[in-house]
């Protein structure tokens, strides 16, 4: 850590750079320890994550259906409330810039829920309100760095991502499940795209693959990564999804028996990512593996872009690998 601190005074360089390179110093990891144990929830205990304002608050949710504000420091339970899922949270995330008052989670109804907390409430009260639904367990949230307090992801088991915008939290309620793009009082639902299969020798298939993480690019916000029921980490560009709605609206068009020139082609190419990754041995046992594909259990950038897949550890001996920004494969770790 030292030297880190004598290149900051000699380079010049900022509060985020030094705090990257310190998290990622192996001899600063191995020196950490346990400080305490937090109890109160009831079941297993799916996601934490500290707020974003002062970091003095850790999020826990759980099986339980619960959801704990801690002091992390003091170990002192801040707030506990019923998080309004019916089945296992899987993840609850603070929004920025929010004072810490509005909460987004996910569960295995497939729910995606927003909590307010009204502000300088303390333990006193929690509101929620259904967003949008996935078909099948809703895994991950990812929050959108363009603009953090009010934009985020969400991906499920039923191939779907979905992006949604809280500029009105009062409107945020669920209406319009069936379309592809809703917006109520100024909050907008978007499904993105679904997930689909890939064949080394065919190419794409029509085959959905469920989708169990999804994470944003940092230094390149337009891009966001997905990881799922197979063995490929696909990268897309948001900026080429745009059209999604419109897309859908032509789709429509064409079957009441109007006429779209872009419909088959924006059909066609608008749900394609822009790198498809995969370790080259893992490549070779998609689709042929006994014991079934290797798939993908998490995704996520570095803050210099490099993105960090990890696999399931019953099909493959090395289960973390990092590509590089470039999407080439830098480094695997066991």
């Amino acid at each position: 850590m030292f030297p880190v601190l004598q290149d900051r005074e000699f380079y010049g360089w900022s509060e985020r750079h030094v705090r990257t390179r310190i998290s990622a110093d192996i001899q600063s990891l191995q020196r950490m320890e346990l400080q305490r144990k937090l109890n109160g929830h009831a079941g297993c205990v799916n996601t934490v994550s500290f707020d974003t304002e002062t970091g003095s608050t850790l999020i826990s949710g759980s099986d339980d259906l619960s959801i704990i504000f801690w002091h992390w420091d003091t170990g002192a339970k801040l707030l506990k409330y019923d998080s309004g899922h019916r089945h296992n949270v899987f993840q609850a995330r603070m929004l920025p810039q929010t004072g810490g008052t509005k909460l987004v989670s996910c569960a295995a109804d497939g729910q995606v829920r927003l909590s307010e907390l009204p502000e300088g409430a303390g333990s006193l009260s929690a509101s929620t309100f259904l967003l949008g639904q996935h078909t099948g367990r809703a895994h991950k949230l990812a929050l959108d760095p363009l603009s953090p307090a009010h934009c985020f992801y969400s991906c499920g088991e039923d191939a779907m991502v979905m992006h949604f915008d809280l500029r009105d939290s009062a409107g945020a309620r669920l209406q319009g499940a069936g379309s592809s793009s809703s917006r109520v009082g100024g909050c907008c639902r978007r499904k993105l795209l679904v997930c689909h299969g890939y064949s080394r020798s065919r190419g794409p298939t029509s085959r959905v693959v469920g989708i169990n993480a999804v994470h944003v690019n940092p230094i390149r916000p337009w891009q966001f990564a997905l990881g799922g029921g197979d063995s490929w980490a696909r990268v897309y560009d948001v900026r080429r999804l745009r059209d999604t709605h419109d897309r859908h609206q032509q789709q429509q068009t064409a079957a009441n028996g109007g006429s779209s020139r872009k419909t088959h082609k924006a059909a066609g190419l608008g749900d394609e990512p822009i790198a498809r990754l995969c370790p080259e041995g893992l490549a070779r046992q998609s689709g042929r593996s006994v014991m079934g594909e290797p798939s993908i259990t998490g995704v996520m950038f570095s803050q210099q872009g490099e993105l960090l897949v990890s696999y399931n550890d019953e099909v493959c001996e090395s289960c973390l690998f990092i590509f590089h920004p470039g999407f080439s494969l830098q480094d695997t770790l066991h």
